[in-house]
């Protein structure tokens, strides 16, 4: 995916695009992220939870989301360009 910005930085990887569905104090993501000591760019099911100052704390456990929620999570990260061309092209063919 070529140079992208990042959205966020951690000691880990680069943030370089989310899809998001806000549910109250918690949030699912679908992260497209550049792992710092592989260079690799992966993506990213994550859980985090808003806190008192309203800054997302990401949580270390599986993300559960309905069929439903699932839908709008992938329709949110395709909206914001998670998904490589590729990937989508290939995604297209398996369905």
């Amino acid at each position: 995916m070529g140079n992208k910005e990042i959205l966020k930085s951690t000691k880990y990887c680069d943030l370089l695009g989310q899809g998001r569905v806000d549910n109250g104090d918690a949030i699912s993501a679908l992260e497209r992220i550049r792992v710092k000591s592989s260079g690799n760019d992966e993506i990213r099911f994550a859980y985090y939870k808003k806190t008192e100052n309203g800054n997302d704390r990401m949580i270390p456990r599986p993300l559960d989301l309905s069929e439903d929620e699932l839908l709008t999570l992938f329709e949110d990260a395709i909206d914001k360009n998670v998904f490589s061309p590729y990937f989508l092209k290939k995604l297209e063919e398996i369905i």
